[in-house]
Order: C-alpha cells, then structure tokens, then sequence
C-alpha cells in the first residue's frame, strides 16, 4: 500500500507523471520502509534536490514500520498509553525499561500477521556477544549485527528495538544458566566457592560483561537465577534475609574488582614499570617498597581473587558460628516476693564496735 501509494505520486518532470511498473511484495528480511523507500528511489532517481526529501520520507516510515508491524520476532505494538522516543538510529522504541523487562521475561506477545521471522531474538543475541567478544562492546552496532546476519539494518528493528534492547539479550545470553549447586556438598562455603569461579570463567570468556552489567538497569531470568542460587547456598546458615543479600553483594564486588584491571582500577605493583617506579623512591613510599619486597612474587589477578575469596568466606563463616552457637542462659529478673526480707537491726547491733565490752557508766572504772 505505501509502496504504491509512493511511486505513483512521484514526480518525474514538470507536470509529468508515470503509472508504476507492477511492484513485488516486500521479501521477509524486507521491512516495509526499506520497501517503500526503495519503490520512491525507482520512480524519483536521488537528486541534491531531492534526498533531504527523501530522509524526511525514511524516517516518517522507518516510525510506522516499526509501530505497525510490530516486529517479526518478538515485536510488539506501540500504543497511546507508552511514550516512545526516536533512537539514533531512528527507531520507536519505548521510553525507559518497559520494553527491556518485557523482552528479556518473554512478556512481549508475538504478532500475529506478517510473513514468518527468519530468525529469532536468541540467534540475533548469539551473533551479538560473538562481536562483542572479538571487538569489545564498541564493535556491536545494530548495522553490524544485521550484516552478520545477512538482512537490513531496518529488519533488526523487528527483533529488538534498539541498542539497549540488544545490550539486554546479550547479557542474558553471555551468562547463561548459573551452576547446579545442589550437586556441592559440603554446606554453604564450597557452594559459594564454586558459584564464584563460575562467575569468574563467566566473565572471562566475556570481558565486556562487567561494563556491560554496572548500573541500574533491568536483568533478565538468567542474571536472577545466578544470585538465586547464591542466596539459596545461604539459606539454613541461620542469617537473616539482609544479611544474605548483604553477603551476595560483596561477593559480587569483590568478583568484579578482581575480574580484570579495568573492572579495578591500578594499583602501584600491577605494571612492571610502576613497580620500577615505586622501587625507586623507598624514602616517599617505604611501607609500599618493604611489602612488594618481602612478596615471594607480585601481586597477581588470580592471588588477589583466591585472597580476597577465603577472607569474605572467612568473615561469613564466623558470623554463622555465632548464629548457629547457643546462647547463654540469662537469669530470672528479680521480683518483690523472690527478694529477701530484712529484718530491724536490734540496738546492740547498732552500737560502735568494743561498746559490749565497756565498762557501764558510773562504775568507777572509767
């Protein structure tokens, strides 16, 4: 409809006009602006003149591509009641997280026209994190991931509608499931031991995902089963629900600022020239020259984590003897009845000491 709509108003000359050939229907990786744009590039060949105009067109489809068709895999329909805001790369999408939740949870509803999706959300996420992992997270763009995948820019829109949606289902597929803990024994310490080293291999094979993972944001089922698990680890160890959550916290910091020297800033012995540099001045620094001497061999990533591991575990683990030990039986408060009766103090009591053995007054013994 808007690619005829489109050709037969196109002007080729001053008062001349032309019928359009007939026009095929747009392929699945087709979407309906790169159609109709294509269709108006036919009928009106691109002049200086003429492309502001047909930006202008672009853009105007490219909105009610993506608001009508709603998207082959996992689009879903814009309506009065959800803002949206033009992307950069020229996209509705929902303004704020809405969208994110509903994608990565499996809420969006599927459309129910349309030719069938050539691919899924899951494949387009795959394709993603392996750009990313050769590239860095700089190298994923919607433009390069729908070259991967050998379809338009414009039909990525159909699948997530832009780069934070695409951010969210890489994350999601970057960490999959967590470890199966159940199968650890040896209660709550090795479980958490093996849930970290997990999370380590995890983040290794894909040094973007602490970049990625920082900030407030919505996380996917497969983030939330990763500290399920942690947290399931902690549940008969007798702490309180905080203090669980409290412990989760500061297992994933310190999983975080060991995972790589970006993700923890540099510290005075991590390069061999700031060692070099701190060796050579024992007045200014003498506390930081006598540890890095006295060390077998410098500080490492892989030391930093085991270390940092057994202190925090170590910490928990004296918490939870406390919690699990029992508690000192307190005595009964004293009551009126309980508390001993006193009786007068008799006059002799109350005499000075020596006074039963002072001769009487007046007994000429004074």
């Amino acid at each position: 409809m808007l690619s005829l709509m489109l050709s037969s108003s196109s002007k080729l000359g001053v008062g001349e006009y032309r019928k359009p050939d007939p026009i095929a229907p747009p392929s699945p990786g087709d979407s309906v602006r790169h159609h109709a744009v294509g269709c108006l590039m036919w009928a009106h060949p691109a002049t200086p003149s003429s492309v502001p105009a047909i930006n202008s067109v672009s853009k105007t489809l490219c909105i009610l591509d993506t608001i009508w068709c709603g998207g082959q895999e996992g689009g879903r329909k814009m309506t009065d009641k959800e803002p949206t805001k033009i992307t950069a790369g020229g996209g509705a999408v929902l303004d704020g997280q809405a969208g994110i939740a509903e994608l990565v949870w499996g809420m969006r509803e599927r459309p129910t026209r349309g030719p069938k999706p050539a691919f899924s959300v899951a494949r387009v996420a795959r394709v993603a994190v392996d750009i990313a992992d050769a590239g860095g997270l700089q190298a994923v763009s919607m433009q390069r991931v729908a070259s991967e995948l050998e379809f338009t820019k414009m039909a990525m829109y159909r699948y997530v509608t832009g780069k934070a949606e695409l951010l969210a289902v890489m994350i999601e597929e970057a960490v999959g499931e967590p470890p199966d803990l159940d199968r650890v024994a040896g209660g709550w310490r090795p479980k958490l031991e093996e849930w970290a080293r997990y999370m380590w291999a995890a983040w290794d094979g894909h040094p973007w995902l602490p970049g990625a993972t920082a900030g407030d944001r919505i996380m996917g089922p497969n983030e939330t089963s990763w500290i399920e698990c942690a947290i399931a680890a902690l549940a008969d160890t007798g702490l309180y629900g905080g203090e669980q959550m409290d412990a989760v916290t500061a297992l994933s910091g310190h999983i975080r600022g060991t995972q790589s020297a970006a993700a923890a800033g540099t510290q005075p012995w991590t390069t061999k020239r700031q060692r070099e540099l701190l060796l050579a001045r024992p007045d200014r620094y003498p506390a930081l020259t006598a540890a890095l001497a006295s060390a077998a061999v410098s500080p490492a990533r892989d030391t930093s984590r085991e270390f940092g591991l057994t202190r925090i575990l170590d910490g928990l683990g004296m918490l939870i003897a406390e919690r699990s030990s029992p508690k000192p039986a307190r005595a009964a408060p004293r009551t009126a009845s309980s508390a001993p009766v006193h009786s007068r103090p008799s006059a002799r009591a109350l005499e000075p000491p020596g006074a039963a053995n002072a001769p009487p007054r007046g007994s000429g013994a004074e």
